[in-house]
């Protein structure tokens, strides 16, 4: 049996980021007014990481180790209290990707991660267009990947409706424009002008969540999901469940369901497949926190992939990196289970032995939830992972 080491370091120094969803940002650290009805709330993060792992296929020698980091810069404008927009750029890279910074000037990881108008409307309505972060519950289904460096922002137009205890959610996005065109500016200075995507790409949802009891919480999605290059067209439902009926004990269980059809003509199949999850912890209500959780996630899988149904289930835009181990071998669900599910058993012990530090173990148990098989093996179990994290709040 193999082993693997993953070991990684992480910070974010200089950091008040209103985009990061691990970040707070109710009060911002500096902000400026111009006269009476202008606002100005800059934003900055800088979050360099160190990784060293031996590659998700374990062989000696084939180790990856290198140093990456994310730099943002953003800016809030509020006016009148009711018209906000936000721009933020970030540049992403691994150190020395670049050979030569002289030669090499073109910013390849630069880009922008954000840039919206939002108007706040009469009756608690508010409207958001451009491009975003989107995140919906526990990130499951739609999530801002946050991990990554990168992280995931939508071209979308979303519309958020609060009213009480009662938060709805509608958006809009495009992922693939047929009729997108881009110049290239070729050596003898002519221009050459390639199409975008080859065929459109679409996401749509609607998200309802009611906050107002502390032992229970519900949340409804229905979301579809357009290619026409696959010829798909999904629709992926969901029930999510969450609360704290007593001092120190939390739950969550979740439930979606995918159904629609993917193909033309005579090679269409039907899409019929489920993720089911359960979470509970219990905190024992003394000075060093010790906190034991369990969880039980079920991703169906295609025993037979040759039919006319589809039984894999798609995560779609979920965060898979908080669920399914950090050595991350399931980002990608299907493709990293090769369409045949997963099954992910395990638990969770944390402790703060002071204040502003903790440490926990995760461990998982990873089975495919339908029988892996090929003309050379066969396979049900895909071993154990094991996670120890400690982490240091410095100021």
């Amino acid at each position: 049996m193999k082993t693997a080491c993953f070991f990684l370091i992480t910070a974010a120094l200089l950091t008040a980021s209103p985009s990061d969803v691990s970040a707070k940002d109710d009060k911002p650290l500096v902000s400026l007014s111009l006269g009476e009805h202008i606002q100005l709330v800059p934003h900055l993060q800088y979050r360099p990481r160190f990784e060293f792992h031996g590659r998700k296929d374990f062989d000696t020698g084939d180790s990856y180790k290198a140093f990456s980091h994310r730099a943002r810069l953003g800016l809030d404008a509020t006016i009148l209290k009711w018209f906000k927009l936000r721009v933020q750029v970030q540049d992403v890279r691994t150190w020395g990707e670049e050979l030569n910074t002289l030669g090499d000037y073109v910013a390849d990881g630069f880009d922008v991660h954000q840039a919206y108008a939002e108007i706040g409307c009469p009756y608690g309505l508010k409207v958001r267009i451009g491009r975003q972060e989107i995140a919906f519950d526990n990130h499951r289904i739609v999530g801002t990947v946050n991990w990554t460096q990168q992280a995931r922002a939508f071209d979308a137009i979303r519309l958020d409706y609060n009213w009480g205890k009662l938060n709805t959610t509608i958006f809009y996005s495009k992922l693939g424009e047929n009729e997108a065109y881009q110049a290239t500016t070729n050596a003898d200075g002519s221009k050459t002008t390639t199409k975008g995507a080859e065929e459109d790409i679409d996401v749509g949802a609607l998200w309802a969540r009611y906050a107002g009891f502390k032992a229970l919480q519900p949340s409804l999605l229905l979301l579809f999901d357009r290619n026409n290059l696959a010829k798909r067209n999904r629709f992926t439902l969901g029930l999510y469940l969450k609360g704290s009926p007593i001092t120190g004990l939390t739950y969550s269980g979740e439930f979606y369901f995918q159904t629609g059809t993917q193909g033309g003509g005579t090679s269409e199949k039907n899409i019929s497949s489920f993720l089911a999850a359960l979470r509970a912890g219990y905190q024992i209500q003394v000075k060093t926190k010790p906190q034991f959780e369990f969880w039980f996630d079920y991703v169906s899988g295609d025993d037979d992939q040759s039919d006319d149904t589809i039984k894999t289930f798609d995560t779609l835009f979920a965060t898979n990196h908080k669920f399914y181990g950090y050595m991350d071998f399931f980002l990608n669900l299907p493709k990293h289970t090769a369409g045949f599910g997963l099954i992910d058993v395990g638990g969770r012990f944390k402790m703060s032995p002071f204040k502003g530090f903790a440490f926990w173990l995760d461990w998982h148990w990873f089975n495919f939830a339908e029988e892996y098989r090929t003309a050379e093996a066969r396979a049900r179990n895909m071993g154990h992972e094991f996670d120890l994290v400690a982490a240091y709040k410095v100021n």
